[in-house]
């Protein structure tokens, strides 16, 4: 009888550990999420990247909060299509709920990172011991990259969070047999879809090597594969064939020409001429060697065992990382890192469930490199807790935003990483010194809707806008906010013509032009000095039309 109480109070200790390890998490990946105003967290902690693109997913986020358009995300105006709107629909009812700030703009994320932690946690803990459970948990809570991106607005890891959802169920039911399987497979895979478009379709290609590999009497039957993956393509299909009905033309160019075509497969640039794997190992080992170091080292017991293959975790796991690793060299962007994410949680179930050390030495092992983790958050390996080097510009620009002037804002090789995107500006204008006409070709349909104009065009929009607007029109855009959102000047005279041409806007300047511009613009602005790198122009009269008032309260941190 005591023995029976034993196992009693054994397993109700189980059944409320996953509860604790997601709150240990949440807590964890949570300090500092709110330190980094948006677009200033380093995303890329090798090359030093900030996270630029937080700011386009805020602003498409607020706009769904403040004026709708959920169905067709919308950033500065034009349509986004670039990716489906998961991630941007699960900050914007965040906000929706919480109210528009930096917790509530990155709490899905948060939620998300800790729920991965959950995940491996209950996944080692069933196919190996509890101390796998742990050991899995631990390395992934405490890798820079998870830890970084569980407080970002960003889409990578929603996609490695659904993928290992949807990896999961065909662990706890590797047949398929259950219709709670197939459903939740599907639902996970579809989410992933709906998160990062074809990259979502990794759990998918994963099940279908997993059945190619594993012995036949665990092998899922070929209609219950079939059914599972159709269900998932059947819930990610009505956005997309919304999207193909309403805004084709708009879909077509960004959805398929330019993400999936252009910046998957032939990008534009590049910041590493390596094999992509090469890179993304390079990289993996200077942000996180002890990582690398264990799945190597775990490497052989997990072939061994996979050799058998009378179980389903090495042979899950083996096509998993096969999957992702063939996706990371098909995918030739080399300057996404973050991308190296969906390889995170298979190389921590490697390195927990087949590591050759001891579990025990190897908890306090990764328990003392936690804890000099966190002693060196400024180290590439080091865990921040969001505490980043400010931007100059953010200061700068919020206390030009502050001055709620009425006044289109034109900013010149900005430095602020497209922050001022996510303050309550009226319009904003990008204008960039290209004399090689990069901006141009990177989406060569904004230079034809005047999305991207040239200098010589902005000068002169009485005449170009009502074309510009008949062209947004066509492809199904009756709105003039796009006009001129990014603006291409050949030489800083280029630059001085324009400002001597738009007496009513202000300017955000490098420190250059003010020897060029102090005595030119005396009649129609007021130079302000605000730091040794940058000035404002700001005009003396306000705009022929003024702008609509904002619904906007920015919060004070922000």
């Amino acid at each position: 009888m005591r023995a029976l109480q034993v196992k009693i109070d054994h397993l109700n200790h189980l059944r409320y550990t996953p509860w604790l390890v997601f709150l240990t998490a949440l807590v964890v990946l949570g300090i500092g999420i709110d330190s980094a105003k948006v677009a200033a967290p380093i995303s890329d902690p090798v090359g030093g990247y900030r996270s630029q693109d937080e700011s386009v997913f805020a602003n498409s986020s607020m706009t769904m909060v403040l004026h709708g358009h959920w169905m067709t995300p919308r950033f500065l105006g034009k349509f986004y299509l670039l990716k489906p709107p998961m991630q941007l629909w699960l900050s914007a009812l965040s906000m929706k709920l919480l109210g528009i700030s930096l917790l509530a703009l990155r709490l899905p994320m948060l939620v998300a990172g800790a729920l991965g932690v959950t995940l491996l946690y209950l996944w080692c803990r069933g196919s190996t011991s509890i101390g796998a459970g742990i050991t899995a948990a631990l390395l992934l809570v405490s890798d820079p990259m998870w830890h970084i991106f569980s407080r970002l607005c960003y889409t990578d890891l929603l996609l490695a969070f659904f993928t290992t959802a949807a990896l999961f169920f065909v662990y706890r039911d590797p047949r398929l047999e259950r219709r709670t399987s197939v459903i939740g497979f599907a639902v996970s895979t579809a989410a992933a879809i709906m998160t990062k478009n074809v990259a979502g379709v990794i759990s998918i290609l994963t099940l279908f090597l997993f059945a190619a590999l594993i012995r036949r009497e665990q092998r899922p039957r070929f209609l219950r594969v079939v059914q599972a993956c159709a269900l998932a393509v059947l819930l990610a299909a009505p956005w997309h064939a919304y999207q193909l009905v309403a805004h084709f033309r708009w879909f077509w160019a960004d959805y398929i020409e330019t993400q999936l075509l252009a910046y998957g497969v032939h990008p534009p640039a590049q910041i590493s001429s390596e094999w992509p794997l090469v890179f993304y190992a390079k990289q993996l080992f200077l942000v996180d060697p002890i990582l690398c170091c264990l799945a190597v080292a775990a490497l052989p017991g997990a072939w061994m065992a996979a050799k058998r293959r009378d179980t389903v975790q090495p042979i899950l796991l083996s096509a998993w990382l096969l999957v992702v690793c063939l996706a990371l060299s098909f995918f030739q962007v080399r300057g996404q890192f973050r991308w190296i994410l969906f390889l995170l949680p298979p190389l921590c179930m490697l390195a927990a469930c087949f590591s050759p050390m001891t579990r025990k030495w190897l908890l306090l092992f990764l328990c003392l490199v936690f804890a000099i983790k966190t002693e060196a958050p400024r180290r590439t390996w080091g865990l921040p807790f969001g505490a980043y080097p400010p931007m100059p510009s953010e200061t700068l620009l919020r206390t030009y935003s502050d001055r709620g002037r009425p006044n289109p804002l034109v900013l010149v090789d900005t430095d602020d990483e497209l922050y001022d995107a996510v303050l309550p500006l009226p319009k904003i204008h990008y204008c960039w010194i290209d004399p090689n006409g990069l901006v141009e070709r990177l989406v060569p349909y904004y230079v034809q809707l005047g999305i991207t104009v040239t200098a010589a065009q902005f000068d002169d929009m009485e005449h170009w806008e009502p074309i510009f607007r008949e062209r947004l029109r066509a492809w199904g855009l009756n709105s003039s906010e796009p006009i001129a959102t990014a603006v291409v000047a050949q030489s800083d005279a280029d630059v001085a013509k324009i400002v001597a041409a738009h007496s009513t806007a202000d300017f955000y300047l490098p420190a250059r032009f003010r020897a060029v511009l102090e005595g030119a613009v005396k009649a129609t602005h007021v130079l302000v000095n605000v730091s040794d790198d940058r000035f404002f122009l700001l005009a003396k009269r306000p705009p022929d039309v003024p702008p609509p008032p904002t619904a906007f309260k920015m919060p004070s941190n922000w």
